[in-house]
């Protein structure tokens, strides 16, 4: 039985057992900053890929659109989200739809972290990012310019071009690779201490 299958797995400060804690994307794919994910669920009899995402403060997912849908509950801490031309404040319970081919992006704006669980179809297509032309389309807006120039945590003296913004969560396994995180011993068969 993999721990996939496992009918139980226990959660604790935003982990959960068995679940592996991996960087948001691959390093220089695309501009983002500070941001973890796990994929809590991806059976192929789900149909569905169940990922919780977390932002360390002043972090950022990336901008970009694809042809499907995802389904974002906030789970802690606060910040924004831009789904198409709308910047939102959003925290914990928030729920965000995410519809196809709509410009998208979280930043967490709090001093704490922010995480969210993300449900998104098995077989998706691949993130496109925006170009010279898209970024200068939603510039137009003047609430996306200011949501998209923001340092969230004014530790630039408070503009980051979008562009310029490409800090990734490199490390961020590596942090955390080796985590010693207690489980009650009624939770599983094995060991109490887990090592992640």
């Amino acid at each position: 039985m993999t721990m996939a299958d496992r009918p139980f797995r226990p959660f604790h400060d935003y982990r959960w057992y068995g679940v592996d804690l991996l960087a948001y994307k691959e390093e220089g794919s695309a501009p983002f900053k500070a941001i973890t994910r796990q994929t809590l669920f991806a059976r192929p009899d789900l149909g569905c890929e169940l990922r919780y995402f977390e932002m360390a403060a002043g972090g950022h997912s990336t901008l970009e659109r694809h042809r499907h849908v995802h389904a974002v509950m906030i789970l802690r801490g606060h910040g924004q989200a831009l789904v198409g031309a709308e910047v939102r404040a959003v925290g914990p319970h928030d729920l965000i739809t995410i519809p196809p081919m709509e410009w998208h992006q979280f930043r967490a704006t709090g001093a704490e972290p922010m995480g969210f669980l993300c449900m998104v179809n098995a077989q998706r297509d691949k993130p496109q990012l925006p170009t010279g032309e898209d970024l200068a389309a939603l510039r137009r807006d003047p609430a996306v310019a200011a949501f998209l120039d923001q340092d969230p945590m004014g530790a630039s003296g408070g503009r980051v071009s979008y562009l310029g913004c490409c800090e990734t969560s490199r490390g961020a396994a590596d942090m955390t690779r080796n985590a010693r995180i207690p489980v009650p011993t009624t939770a599983l068969d094995q060991d109490t201490t887990l090592v992640m």
